[in-house]
Order: C-alpha cells, then structure tokens, then sequence
C-alpha cells in the first residue's frame, strides 16, 4: 500500500496487516512426509504526515509451519519481508520462519527443520536504483519511471509520477491534432479536445471541416472556375488574333487599289 498526498494510515491497538505464509499439511499416509509451510508474503507501507503504527499493532510475515509426517516431517516456510517508512510509533513485526514440522513413527523419521526468518526496515529505499526513493516513486520497480523522469506524449503512462497524462491538443475534436500539448486530467488522452502521437496533423483546429483526409470541395470549385477564366482568356486571344489578321488582309487591298488608281 502506498499512500499519496494527504493521506494517511493509523494503525490502532491491536490492529493486525497479516500477510503470513500457510502452514504444511500433514499426511499420516504410510510413509509419506509431511508438507513443507508456506513462505510469508510482503507487507510494504509507505506513510505521510500523520501515519502511525502502536507497538501493539501487528505486521506479520512469518512463514508457515512445516506439516508433520508420517515418515519425514516438512519444512517450515520462510518468513517476508516488511518494509514500512514514515510511521509514527513502533509496529510489532512478525518475520520469523515457521517451525518445522514433526515426523512420524520414530526411528530414522526425521523432524522438518525450521525456515529462515524474513527482513524488515524502516528505511527509504531505492528499489529500482532510479535515484527517487520508495516514498516518493511511483513505481520503485521500474527505473524509467520517477519523479524527474521525462514525460512521454500520449502512451498512457505516468513516467513522472504526478498522476496525468501529457497529451496532444485537439481543440476542434475532428480526430487530428496540433504538436501543442497539455496536462489530461487522468493517465488517458482519450477524453475531448486530447489527441496522440499517431493522429493526423491538423491545420486549422479552430474548424472540424478542415482536416487531413477531407474532400477539398472549395478548392475544386476555385480550380474550375480558374480553368474557365483562363479558356475565356485564350478564346479572346484567339479571336483578337483572328480579326487583326482580317483587317491587314483588307488593309493589304485597299493599297493595291490605292496604287493602281494612282498609275491610271
């Protein structure tokens, strides 16, 4: 359990986080031994102000007894592990190893032997090597995962710990984004106006009709009507060319007679 900001656990007396290992069974069978006990689990506390654990509270990890036998009694488990950081108060830890058990008939029948005891501490640690200790990182098994790591955009993942996701605009909500970015309120970015890597850039994210992907109506409309002003503009040229060449024809006869007129 890990506690975030302004939260706190009080442990009162007699307030018992059992995470204890199950004992051994025992079998009576001819000649069978008996089950070895179960290894205690981890308790791991992580307290902020306020937290506190009496001594008369219990954390208990201890391994499971050994089962007995009737031939070879099983082995005692071995205790877990406690960690627990920021408490008031001095909890009650149990991490022994559980007892082996008891053989059977005697003779060359052999007791189970008692499991190693667990750990505890009360210190911060660094589990993951990160530099950012248990109390404060968000995933002390995982060293790309701390406080002053850097976010990624848009992969679901809190890489620094502050509980939301870094995500892609998307102001017009038509499924294509700006490279603009802003903190999700939760660790998705699947919420309005979020968007991800792998969406489209968009161009104008004021307007959803502007956007990777739609039919570029307006602009085919400007295209026909360029193309139309510009076979106006050659027909014109066309008939201009036309009709100079007409005049120089009647241009061209006029001297002809202008000049016979003159001989006569």
């Amino acid at each position: 359990m890990q506690f975030g900001a302004g939260a706190a656990l009080r442990l009162y007396a007699g307030a018992v986080i059992d995470a204890s290992g199950g004992d051994g069974e025992g079998r009576t069978g001819n000649g069978d031994d008996g089950g070895g006990g179960g290894s205690g689990g981890a308790i791991l506390l992580s307290g902020r102000t306020g937290s506190s654990c009496p001594a008369t509270a219990t954390l208990d990890v201890h391994g499971g007894q050994g089962g007995t036998g009737d031939d070879d009694g099983g082995g005692g488990g071995s205790g877990g592990r406690v960690l627990y950081y920021g408490f008031t108060g001095g909890c009650t830890l149990e991490v022994d190893g559980g007892a082996g058990g008891g053989s059977g008939n005697g003779g060359s029948e052999l007791n189970g032997s008692s499991g190693p005891n667990g750990t505890s501490s009360s210190t911060n640690p660094d589990t993951d090597g990160d530099g950012s200790t248990y109390s404060t990182d968000c995933d002390d098994g995982d060293d790309t995962i701390e406080p002053l790591a850097t976010e990624f955009v848009g992969d679901g993942i809190d890489q620094d710990c502050d509980r939301s996701e870094l995500c892609y605009l998307d102001a017009d909500n038509d499924g294509a984004r700006v490279t603009t970015t802003a903190l999700s309120s939760d660790l998705d970015c699947d919420d309005p106006n979020e968007g991800v890597t792998d969406d489209a850039i968009d161009c104008n994210d004021a307007l959803s009709a502007i956007r990777p992907g739609v039919e570029e109506i307006a602009g085919q409309q400007r295209r026909r009507r360029l193309r139309r002003r510009q076979r106006g503009a050659r027909q014109r040229a066309g008939r201009l060319r036309r009709h100079g060449r007409r005049g120089e024809r009647r241009g061209r006869r006029r001297r002809r007679v202008v000049h016979v007129r003159g001989r006569l």
